[in-house]
C-alpha cells in the first residue's frame, strides 16, 4: 500500500507524521512517500510534481484535471515565497 504523510519541517523535534488528504499537502515543507514502509519519496510538493514517475504526482493528477492544476499552481506559489 501507498502511505503519503506530510510533516512541517519547521517542528523537526516532533516525529509523529501524519496522514493528510492530498490537497492539504501543497502547505507543508516536504512531502515523505511510504511504500511498503520505505521511503520512496521526499521532497516539497513542487519538486515532487516537477518529477517524471512521481508517485505523489500520480495521486495529485488522480483528483482530476481541474484539481490537479489547482494544486500544482498552488506547489509552484508555495515555491516561490
Amino acid at each position: 500500500s501507498i502511505e503519503v504523510a506530510a510533516k512541517n519541517s519547521i517542528d523537526i523535534s516532533d516525529q509523529k507524521a501524519r496522514k493528510f488528504k492530498i490537497n492539504d499537502f501543497q502547505r507543508f515543507d516536504k512531502i515523505l512517500v511510504m511504500d511498503d514502509g520505505r521511503c520512496v519519496e521526499y521532497a516539497s510538493a513542487h519538486e515532487l510534481l516537477q518529477r517524471d514517475n512521481s508517485i505523489f504526482s500520480e495521486l495529485v493528477e488522480a483528483t482530476g484535471p481541474e484539481n490537479s492544476s489547482l494544486l500544482r499552481a498552488i506547489a509552484a506559489e508555495a515555491k516561490s515565497q
